[in-house]
């Protein structure tokens, strides 16, 4: 029978999973005061126009997805960093739902293997968002926020939502591996009053 705790730490792991690898995709990291032009990890949307009509055109880094198309080497760092950690909390949650379906020391080793992966997980995605903001002193960034934009202060733009969403799924990430060390606890409840 799956404990509470077990069924807590599957679901926990499969929202920060989709949690995580929404914000990867997004491109809403930095947002320009015009709402026009928007920047993430590996995609970018800027402002198009065309007749005198504005509008935004998303796409990866140079039109084709190619690694070396980031532009920046603090960016290319926080990407691939960011990415693996995706991979690595995946692997985590189909560890640990493999896991509450096993008992026994199959079932503890899994648990184990699932916790390391969640752990590894969330220290290089912290790492990757602590090397993100280094990318702000590029040219290509200063074109679009300002000559005024540098490491960790993003000139005239400003911090959008998509990263915000990537540190609250690294932020929840920590709770995964506590959850799998406390997995096969019982609770147990008691009523301080006696109904009788």
């Amino acid at each position: 029978m799956m404990s509470f705790v077990c069924l807590l730490w599957c679901v926990l792991s499969s929202v920060v999973c989709v949690v995580c690898t929404a914000s990867l995709v997004l491109p809403f990291w930095i947002i320009h005061p015009d709402n026009l032009h928007t920047f993430g990890l590996y995609k970018r949307c800027v402002a198009r126009v065309d007749i005198s009509v504005s509008h935004q055109d998303c796409g990866v880094y140079g039109g084709v997805f190619q690694f070396g198309q980031i532009p920046s080497g603090a960016w290319q760092a926080a990407c691939m960093l960011y990415g693996g950690g995706c991979v690595f909390l995946a692997l985590g949650f189909l560890v640990a739902l493999a896991s509450c379906c096993c008992s026994g020391k199959c079932s503890h080793k899994l648990t184990l293997l699932a916790g390391y992966f969640q752990t590894i997980a969330f220290l290089i995605m912290m790492a990757s968002l602590v090397i993100y903001p280094f990318g702000f002193n590029t040219h290509y960034f200063r074109y679009y926020c300002g000559m005024e934009a540098d490491m960790y202060f993003p000139g005239h733009c400003g911090i959008g939502w998509g990263y915000m969403l990537a540190v609250m799924g690294t932020a929840l990430a920590i709770f995964c591996p506590v959850l799998s060390y406390f997995r096969d606890s019982k609770v147990e409840y008691q009523f301080p009053i006696d109904f009788l």
